[in-house]
């Protein structure tokens, strides 16, 4: 024991065994010692007492009325009154009292002791133990106050909970609240991302404004739900939350909340606030917990009553709205129960339905249900065909399918019954449909689709993809696919024809990538489908015409190089006339005999010049397809031998010519000299394209064309003679090949070549009903493609034609020709040679002459291209009308049509051949 006042050193000496021995009882035993002399008021306290009490022996003096000082108020007279009536009685002393502890806390304190009496019987010690049962104590409490609230939420548990109205939960929450020893409370609804207000008290009513609608992590109430777990801040705490600032402005000290969870879903927060409480201990916060756990429950129990009510009503809805009859069946095919559907289609109420068995509405019963319906459901198919049976006996086709169901808690059966009839009706159209459109995709390898209007990704596709582009479905319904594979050029085009579908059905031309690489044409029959003025999706059909572009193509280019063969036949006509002119006179001025040498040499340059200038006239008519020769069966083999020798001075020594003919080639029908100037002119560009030598090479063969492969343009399947040309020159660019048979496209330098050669060519093929083709590439050489029908015609025996002089006459000559220098040149020539001319300049001038001179003319020599009247109508006039008189057309063109009937002089023609024509027709 250590005394109140300072001891001596001797005293210390004296008790140390006892003190030791004391020291370690009291640290076992969580006791303390106290010892009271009563006459001299001394006390004595053990160390186990101070520590009890948290003091230090050296800062405190153990005196009575220091003890009771620390006894708290309330408990004060109750232990001084005690101690009295131990000391009056010389009993026991025995109390529980509150005192304060050294840190400022209250602890309990239980106090045992026995006052001892003198020799005399008088009081003279008080002497006992303390022990600090704080723990205990607050455990009995915390213990009485958990059963206190068990039995509040026994009264409101189970059904009694769910069941409870919005008033009774007011009164629950307040309870709980009192119960805890708070003065508010608040409970909150979770939905559609916000905490909303059901129940509060305690309460201002700003606050209650600031609470009606909460964020999560908004206020203390959102940052429980968002948590998600209890949010406990006591006093201390709750003044540094940012998110308690309303409610510590408001005086609350303490917040509790709890988020009321079932199934891993939030539906709400339940929260308790205090002004007064400060904070709360393991037990309260154990039964809020406790207390949120049983409410979320009882909500959750509620709200699933709610949906289950609610799914019901809507099951029951859709039930009576779907478009199938839905008849529910026990085990023996007895009708538990229908839908609307169910009695329009068979014609019974509702209440007569369920008084039939399933047979009675059942016309042709199918097989699977002659062994029940347990046999049925479970096999495969469930679904059979059958035929139903009115009220009024009728009978139509459906389709049942039959399922096991639980129907109120027994085993049963719901039968879906469709009528089939129009569906049946339009399987049949639908697969006749069907098959025809097949067949028509499959042989015109198309694509139907439809695709997103906004990325272009297709989502549907039909037909022959493989075939179109290449690549299988599966890559077509890639994302992104079609934007991907449309050609840059053409993408601004697709996107704003696409927009216009909204309004019309385009027809969309534009280019797109096939799997080898290479771009080809595309056609799109884009269909928009519209709704609320937007277009959800496209549709249509998707076909590939390369080959019509390429058609369209060869038709553009074939109708300019008409346009252009027309053109230069009508230069090459007028440039014929003023040849004519320029010859004849020659020709008269040599006949009439000049004797200068140097005139009579010029005059034949002149006439030199003129058979050049005829040359090129004639290359101009055989590209116009104007030539006046006649097409004759021949040999290309023929051609081709009797060009080598020309073709070899041609082309130079530094250049090999070889040949491979076909040793049985058929005829062709053309004119002899324009296959020979085919040949040269495609040998002359064949040395042009070697400077510095190579090789030309000629081989004739035999090839059919027929439907599968069109490669050259608008020929008729049949047999043809091909005469391949080839060089080993430079070859052609890929821009100018298109180019290469273009009148006047060359590209040799200015004054080397006329740039006809090639464009001669191909008037000249094309004349004789044929086509051409070049493949080429720079530094590859170049091979050109003659195709020209085979022809079963047999060439005719030819026989030397022997030059006359010009012969004259005293004859009539009736002269028309609208050209007055062609006129003036031709009469001069007539009348120089003793022939009587007669002039005019039309051909109704030429009718009027000879109704005037009744017929009294030899001859007719009229030209055929006229304006108002041609020569062919003023000699079928002139021959119906005057049947003696003869006839020579004269004309620069050459169609066969212009000389079908009638005798025919070519311009340019010379005095020579006019007069000795003209001498042959008279005496013929």
């Amino acid at each position: 024991m250590v005394d109140g006042k300072e001891s001596s050193d001797s005293s210390i000496t004296n008790d140390v065994s006892n003190s030791i021995f004391l020291a370690q009882a009291e640290e076992l035993t969580a006791l303390g010692c106290f010892e009271w002399d009563i006459r001299s008021n001394h006390v004595r306290w053990s160390d186990g007492l101070y520590r009890i009490y948290g003091l230090d022996p050296n800062d405190f003096e153990a005196t009575l009325e220091s003890f009771v000082e620390r006894v708290v108020p309330e408990d004060r007279e109750r232990v001084q009154l005690s101690i009295h009536h131990a000391i009056q009685t010389c009993g026991v002393f025995e109390n529980i009292e509150r005192v304060l502890h050294s840190s400022g806390q209250i602890r309990v304190i239980e106090s045992r002791g026995q006052v001892l009496a003198d020799g005399d019987g008088n009081p003279a010690k008080l002497v006992g133990v303390c022990r600090d049962v704080t723990n205990r104590v607050e455990g009995q409490k915390a213990q009485a106050w958990q059963i206190d609230g068990l039995k509040l939420l026994a009264l409101s548990a189970g059904t009694t909970l769910v069941s409870r109205p919005q008033e009774e939960w007011v009164s629950l929450f307040r309870d709980i609240a009192n119960h805890l020893g708070c003065d508010g409370f608040a409970s909150f609804e979770f939905s559609d991302d916000q905490l909303s207000l059901l129940v509060a008290e305690g309460f201002s009513n700003v606050a209650l404004d600031q609470m009606q609608h909460l964020k999560l992590g908004q206020q203390m109430f959102g940052l429980c739900a968002s948590t998600q777990r209890l949010l406990y801040a006591p006093s201390d705490q709750l003044k540094s939350i940012p998110e308690a600032s309303c409610l510590w402005e408001s005086g609350f000290r303490m917040f509790v909340g709890v988020p009321l969870i079932v199934d891993d879903r939030l539906l709400g927060v339940m929260s308790f606030v205090s002004r007064r409480l400060t904070r709360l201990n393991d037990s309260q916060l154990d039964f809020v917990q406790t207390v949120g756990q049983l409410v979320a429950s009882a909500i959750g129990q509620k709200v699933l009553a709610e949906q289950i009510k609610e799914n019901e009503n809507y099951f029951r809805a859709i039930f009576d709205s779907t478009a199938d009859a839905l008849i529910s069946l026990d085990h023996n095919g007895g009708i538990l129960d229908v839908n609307r559907e169910a009695c329009r289609s068979l014609g019974y109420t509702a209440s007569e339905l369920m008084q039939l068995h399933f047979h009675d509405v059942v016309d042709e019963l199918p097989a699977p249900f002659a062994d029940g319906f347990d046999s049925l459901v479970g096999k495969t198919p469930r679904l059979v065909s059958g035929r139903h049976r009115r009220k009024d006996g009728t009978t139509f086709s459906v389709e049942i399918r039959i399922n096991a169901i639980d129907y109120r808690g027994v085993k049963s059966y719901l039968a879906a019954i469709r009528d089939t009839t129009e569906r049946l009706e339009y399987e049949s159209q639908r697969r006749r449909a069907e098959d025809t459109s097949r067949l028509v995709l499959e042989h015109a390898k198309m694509v139907t689709w439809e695709a997103d209007p906004t990325t272009l990704h297709f989502q549907f596709l039909s037909g022959s993809c493989v075939e179109l582009l290449g690549f299988p479905n599966p890559d077509w319904l890639q994302p992104g696919f079609w934007a991907a594979r449309i050609h840059p050029n053409d993408v601004d085009a697709v996107s704003e024809r696409i927009k216009l579908s909204k309004h019309d059905v385009q027809r969309i031309d534009f280019r797109m990538m096939h799997q080898n690489g290479e771009y080809i044409w595309i056609e799109a029959i884009v269909e928009a489908v519209v709704e609320c003025d937007q277009i959800t999706l496209l549709r249509g059909v998707l076909s590939n015409i390369n080959f019509r572009k390429s058609m369209e193509d060869k038709l553009r280019h074939t109708q300019k190089m008409e346009a252009i063969g027309r053109l230069a036949g009508g230069v090459a006509h007028d440039f014929n006339n003023l040849l004519t002119v320029i010859n004849t006179y020659a020709e008269i001025l040599l006949i009439r005999g000049q004797s200068d040498p140097e005139n009579v040499e010029s005059l034949k340059a002149i006439q030199d010049a003129v058979l050049r200038a005829q040359g090129l006239t004639n290359q101009l008519l055989m590209f116009g397809r104007n030539s006046v020769n006649l097409q004759v069966p021949l040999n290309l083999n023929s051609v081709v031998e009797s060009s080598e020798r020309l073709l070899k001075r041609l082309i130079g020594e530094d250049i090999r010519l070889t040949t491979n003919l076909h040793a049985k080639l058929p005829n062709v029908l053309a004119v002899p000299s324009h296959l020979d100037q085919v040949i040269v002119n495609l040998a002359v560009n064949a040395r042009d394209a070697m400077p510095h030598g190579g090789s030309l090479h000629l081989e004739t063969d035999v090839t059919t064309v027929d439907e599968g492969v069109l490669v050259f343009d608008d020929l008729v399947v049949g047999d043809y003679v091909e005469l391949r040309v080839t060089d080993t020159g430079c070859g052609i660019a890929d821009d100018v090949r298109p180019m290469v048979f273009e009148p006047f496209f060359s590209t040799k330098p200015v004054g080397q070549g006329s740039g006809l050669g090639l464009s001669v060519v191909y008037g000249v093929i094309r004349e004789a009903g044929g086509a051409i083709l070049v493949e080429s590439a720079p530094r590859k050489g170049a091979e050109f493609r003659i195709l020209l029908p085979v022809s079963e015609q047999v060439p005719k025996a030819t026989r030397r034609e022997t030059v006359q002089k010009p012969s004259g006459g005293t004859e009539r000559v009736l002269l028309v020709e609208d050209d007055p220098a062609v006129r003036l040149a031709a009469s001069s020539a007539f009348r120089l040679h003793g022939y009587e001319v007669v002039e005019a300049s039309s051909g109704v001038e030429a009718m009027e002459l000879a109704e005037e001179h009744n017929g009294d003319f030899a001859i007719l020599v009229s030209d055929i291209v006229m304006p108002h009247m041609g020569g062919l109508e003023l000699a079928d006039k002139i021959c119906k009308r005057f049947p003696n008189v003869k006839v020579l057309c004269v004309s620069g063109y050459s169609d066969a049509s212009l000389r079908r009937k009638y005798p025919f002089l070519q311009k340019p023609f010379t005095v020579h051949g006019l007069l000795n024509k003209t001498r042959e027709l008279l005496d013929g």
